[in-house]
């Protein structure tokens, strides 16, 4: 039986942890596996097959990229916000969303946090089974489109040991913790008595997301496979002796302008991210074998490029990769049916350019 409640435990001190080291395993779409160090305020992230290393000093506001192979690096500087952005409850609507327009398409979410009930040992440490669920519900100019329905937006399935708090810089959000792509530190949430809860550390953690008709679908997996608490040597936290490095390296959305074009009506296309967030697909069928492809036993993706408009609809659809007429044709066909909850700069909706794939195979 399941219920969904607020989770109550006892938060320890940070002076329980001298030090802490972790390294997870990713699965799923990727294959490979992350290592992390905590010491005071300062974290440093590596993958033991790729000579970037990541450090960041919180205690300076700044971050530190490592490149081992060519032994440089460059520090970037962490812009530290006036006032982190408090958590939202589970009963507050709209975790980010616009707002409600009849000529936006916008979605407003609702946290759900579901305790299992179910405990067992991960490292020596008591785990407990936890599901965060993102709950979506179109609205403004998509609230009457039928193809358009309250959808569950991503959901983490875990088993979390509670941890003392990792230094964040910048602070997070609820929303930031508890996204997509936030695997590597505690997740935490606004609890019902309205406390926020212990940072509880991911040991076991899939991650599903919507995939149009199919519905949920795995989408990766982070496991810990190692955790200790013994002494780490400071140096590593710093930049190695002998590095050739630039004294500051401007944030990349400084060098670049996030308006890749202007659309034939004037609409100002942009690139997702530096600020613009990425549209989600809420309509996304498959496209359709044709008899000739089929009877041929073709297979293969072909890879289009797309323009989401504010409204969440489809427009330019382009074969960058083709992989057979009459399947490049089913695939711009399709494409153009697909629905979005739009891309958001700032709150407001705006246009951007995506690159898909579509995958045709013969079983």
């Amino acid at each position: 039986m399941q219920k969904l409640v607020a989770i109550t435990v006892l938060m320890l001190s940070s002076s329980c942890f001298a030090d802490l080291k972790y390294r997870i395993h990713l699965g799923g779409i990727t294959n490979h596996d992350q290592i992390v160090f905590v010491q005071g305020q300062r974290i440093r992230q590596e993958d033991p097959n790729n000579p970037i290393v990541v450090i960041k000093q919180c205690d300076q506001l700044r971050t530190i990229r490592l490149n081992t192979e060519k032994k440089t690096y460059t520090i970037t500087p962490i812009t530290a916000p006036s006032q982190p952005a408090p958590p939202q409850s589970t009963d507050t609507a709209p975790q980010t969303a616009p707002a409600a327009t009849e000529n936006h398409c916008t979605v407003q979410g609702k946290r759900e946090v579901i305790e299992k009930k179910e405990h067992k040992q991960i490292f020596g440490r008591d785990a407990r089974h936890i599901i965060f669920r993102e709950r979506m519900e179109p609205g403004g100019s998509c609230a009457a489109d039928r193809k358009l329905a309250s959808f569950v937006g991503w959901e983490r399935d875990g088993w979390y040991a509670e941890l003392p708090d990792l230094p964040e810089c910048p602070a997070t959000t609820e929303a930031d913790r508890l996204g997509v792509l936030s695997y590597s530190a505690p997740d935490k949430y606004l609890q019902a008595n309205g406390n926020l809860s212990p940072a509880l550390l991911p040991l076991e953690l899939k991650v599903k997301v919507p995939r149009g008709s199919k519905g949920l679908q795995a989408a990766y997996t982070a496991d810990i496979v190692e955790l200790s608490t013994g002494p780490l040597d400071s140096s590593l936290f710093d930049i190695p002796s002998g590095y050739r490095g630039f004294v500051t390296a401007e944030p990349d959305c400084a060098k670049k302008s996030v308006v890749l074009m202007t659309a034939s009506d004037g609409t100002p296309v942009y690139r997702v991210g530096c600020g613009v967030a990425a549209p989600v697909p809420v309509y996304s069928p498959d496209p359709s074998y044709t008899d000739a492809a089929r009877n041929a036993k073709v297979s293969g993706i072909v890879g289009l490029s797309v323009i989401v408009n504010p409204d969440g609809t489809v427009r330019d659809v382009q074969v960058e990769r083709s992989l057979r007429p009459d399947l490049d044709q089913q695939s711009i066909a399709t494409l153009r049916t697909w629905r979005f909850i739009p891309a958001t700069k700032e709150g407001i909706a705006v246009a951007v350019k995506l690159t898909i794939q579509t995958s045709f195979s013969v079983y």
